[in-house]
């Protein structure tokens, strides 16, 4: 199951969820939030799926530690097509959008 991205989270949260018969267009990843499981460690491996090298992004439960909330996060990504850059921006720009959710 897969969905169309929009910049405008209204727009693409109204696209709802979409079950396709095809594979994920090129530039695709894939998220799932377990958001009642704390975990240390989380990975998705696809060995019966070679051609799969969509990244996997995994978030889990919010702990709230004194003033500071944590949210774990896995990434499983393949090194064919993601590097590590690219996964030091995400992570910015999450941690950006955590502190600042009225943007």
């Amino acid at each position: 199951m897969w969905t169309k991205y929009s910049e405008n989270f209204s727009d693409f949260y109204g696209l709802g969820i979409l079950a396709q018969q095809q594979i994920p267009p090129a530039n695709s990843y894939t998220v799932s939030c377990l958001p009642w499981i704390k975990f240390d460690h989380f990975a998705v491996h696809s060995y019966d799926n070679k051609q799969y090298y969509f990244p996997s992004i995994e978030a889990g439960k919010f702990i709230q530690q004194g003033n500071t909330i944590n949210m774990p996060i896995s990434i499983t990504a393949h090194h064919a097509t993601t590097d590590g850059w690219h996964i030091k921006l995400f992570l910015e720009d999450l941690q950006n959008a955590m502190n600042n959710p009225q943007e």
